[in-house]
């Protein structure tokens, strides 16, 4: 499965990366939601699914996912926060987000999660 992660730390974006890798997936990164944006946006073919950082500077992962609804990109998207989502409250923007995944990471739960989108099987992960 092809992957887009858009987070701004580098420790758990490389993290991120290995994990899915020895998965099976291609992994692109985003240092933010502006490159996120236009890395989606400009795949050909499209990401299979969208791994958004909640808080990023400039563009957090929730604006940037309702941008990218907005232009009509459909990618499943999950979103990692440091934060309960029910702590936050319901996200503007975020009404069609597949997970939320607290940090740290359940990588099991991640994985399963990504696993359960179309396309998954084909797509060999």
């Amino acid at each position: 499965m092809r992957i887009l992660i858009a987070e701004d730390s580098s420790t758990i974006r490389a993290l991120l990366r290995k994990r899915l890798e020895l998965a099976g997936h291609e992994v692109t990164e985003a240092g933010d939601g502006d490159q996120a944006v236009a890395l989606a946006m400009a795949a050909e073919p499209p990401f299979e699914a969208l791994l958004l950082d909640v808080s990023m500077p400039g563009r957090s992962g929730l604006e940037a996912l309702a941008d990218l609804r907005a232009r009509g990109c459909a990618t499943p998207a999950i979103v990692l926060s440091a934060h309960r989502p029910e702590a936050e409250g319901p996200p503007s923007g975020a009404g069609d987000v597949v997970a939320w995944i607290e940090k740290p990471i359940d990588w099991d739960r991640l994985l399963a999660t990504l696993d359960s989108l179309p396309g998954a099987a084909a797509a060999g992960g």
